[in-house]
C-alpha cells in the first residue's frame, strides 16, 4: 500500500501543534491529494486525513472547503467503520456546527439528532444485562 501521504500529514500535524497554520494547511493539502489518489474510500487512514484536514480548514474559517471535506470524511468513515460506529459523531457534530454557522438550523438539528442516536445506541450496547 502506498503511504506517501504519511510524511506530509504528520509534518502537518507538527506544524499545527506549533500553531504554524499556513504550513499545516499546505502540508494537509498535499497529504490529502496523495491519500485520495492512493487509498480506497474504505481505508480508515483516508477518513482520518479527510477529518483532520477538514478540522484545519474549519479552524482557518475555510468553511466551504471544510464542509465538503467533512461530508467526504463522513462517507469514508461510514465505509470503513459502518453506519453505526461512534466515530461518526465527530463528523456529524462538526457538520452541524458548520451548518449552524451558515444559518442552516434544520440541517444542523438533523445531524445532531443522528449523532445523539449513535451515542444512545452505543450506551445501550455497552450496558450490562
Amino acid at each position: 500500500m502506498n503511504e506517501d501521504w504519511r510524511p506530509p500529514f504528520f509534518e502537518g500535524l507538527d506544524a499545527w501543534m506549533k500553531q504554524d497554520y499556513i504550513t499545516a494547511e499546505r502540508l494537509f493539502r498535499a497529504a490529502l491529494g496523495t491519500a485520495e489518489r492512493t487509498l480506497p474510500l474504505e481505508d480508515r487512514a483516508l477518513g482520518m486525513v479527510l477529518s483532520v484536514t477538514a478540522a484545519c480548514f474549519q479552524a482557518l474559517r475555510h468553511d466551504t472547503e471544510a464542509e465538503a471535506l467533512r461530508w467526504r470524511a463522513l462517507a469514508a468513515r461510514e465505509q470503513s467503520y459502518g453506519p453505526h460506529h461512534l466515530i461518526l459523531t465527530r463528523e456529524l457534530d462538526a457538520l452541524a456546527q458548520l451548518c449552524r454557522a451558515q444559518g442552516r438550523g434544520e440541517e444542523a438539528e438533523a445531524l445532531e439528532s443522528r449523532s445523539r442516536d449513535l451515542w444512545v445506541r452505543d450506551q445501550e450496547a455497552t450496558q450490562p444485562g
